[in-house]
């Protein structure tokens, strides 16, 4: 195993405060911990013109090595030529044109020195592990240097190629590696939860206790209550433009038309009162439904409920933690306490615990 062992010490662990910064990103956008989930890896923008000629190419080449697609029902397609169990996934984050294009050459560097692959590609090139090789801990430094060769030959196709995603340990700015004894969603999901939770925990207990601090925004002190309740006013005005009512009964029942709120002065008067509710909110330590009795023509009651206002809420997240280093240094240490409670390594967070190898020497390697 020690191929793998180096890799473990040398690799950096995708818990840092580069990650947490892209993590917290997608916690402020994500409606629960599934679409969390589902963000991360689509994280990256992958906005291209597609080649679409190159996918024809890789499909006339698989068919001369006696391998076939389907594209209508396949998503993820495996090549298996090895008898290897599963341990570790190295990931490339490819968008379409580098899929096909690395497909293809990786498929003939193998051939070519007579080495087993199994690989696993994304044909539509969206999401952060479009390209996979599975490999056990033995083998995966036959793998690197095929990909260092394939770097060498051809580096326009690496500069295509973007940096790993935000949950694997990266070898290099191209190249992430993590454990897959299974199913790769098992891997996103386990962390996935974990990462949410530890987020959502740090972030809404210190907005709770802190909002009646500052935080710093382009060179100003900006209160946090003023923060929070920009986004809770966003959201409230967001639900009442999702009503299905006529203007005639949206009229009758809140007594103020449909674009009452897009105007500035009604916009802030309602901020005034959502302010009031949310200090009310954190002093009295309670999550019931947010109720705001506006007086416009005739009393109005608005009323959000608690998912809606956490959403909102979230929605900030990133404004403020960006600028509070001892935020995403909570973050980072209840993810660790965490790990204890789950399968994850505590060194590694692309690992799982059972592939913990810092008791053994390894030679050195020159890795990627």
């Amino acid at each position: 195993m020690r191929d793998i062992e180096e890799i473990y010490r040398k690799s950096i662990n995708p818990i840092n405060s580069e990650n947490i910064i892209k993590l917290v990103d997608i916690y402020s956008y994500s409606d629960d911990v599934d679409d969390f989930e589902e963000n991360i890896v689509y994280y990256t923008d992958k906005s291209e013109k597609r080649n679409l000629k190159l996918k024809q190419e890789l499909y006339d080449y698989l068919v001369t090595i006696g391998l076939s697609v389907d594209d209508e029902t396949d998503y993820n397609i495996n090549f298996i030529d090895s008898n290897d169990t599963k341990e570790f996934s190295l990931v490339l984050n490819t968008n379409y044109n580098s899929t096909m294009k690395l497909t293809k050459l990786f498929l003939k560097e193998c051939i070519k020195q007579d080495v087993g692959y199994d690989i696993q590609f994304n044909i539509f090139g969206e999401t952060d592990n479009s390209f996979m090789i599975n490999c056990t801990g033995d083998n995966v430094f036959k793998y690197l240097n095929i990909l260092n060769k394939l770097s060498k030959n051809y580096p326009n196709l690496f500069k295509d190629i973007n940096e790993p995603g935000p949950l694997f340990s990266r070898i290099n700015n191209k190249i992430g590696i993590c454990s897959n004894n299974g199913d790769l969603e098992d891997f996103y999901k386990n962390r996935s939860i974990d990462l949410y939770k530890s987020i959502d925990h740090i972030y809404m207990n210190y907005i709770s206790d802190n909002y009646d601090e500052t935080y710093l925004r382009k060179g100003k002190n900006v209160p946090i209550i003023n923060l929070l309740t920009y986004y809770v006013t966003d959201e409230i005005k967001n639900e009442l433009n999702e009503s299905k009512l006529s203007d005639e009964e949206y009229l009758n029942k809140y007594g103020f038309n449909k674009d009452f709120f897009n105007y500035g002065e009604n916009f802030r008067s309602l901020a005034h009162i959502v302010k009031d509710a949310l200090i009310d909110r954190f002093v009295n330590d309670y999550e019931d439904d947010l109720n705001i009795e506006y007086i416009a023509v005739k009393e109005g009651s608005i009323k959000l409920d608690d998912e809606r206002v956490k959403n909102a809420l979230r929605k900030a997240s990133y404004d403020l933690i960006i600028d509070k280093e001892e935020l995403q240094d909570k973050i980072i240490d209840n993810i660790y306490n965490t790990c204890r409670l789950s399968d994850i390594d505590k060194d590694n967070y692309a690992f799982d615990s059972d592939s913990v190898f810092k008791n053994n020497k390894v030679k050195t390697k020159k890795m990627l």
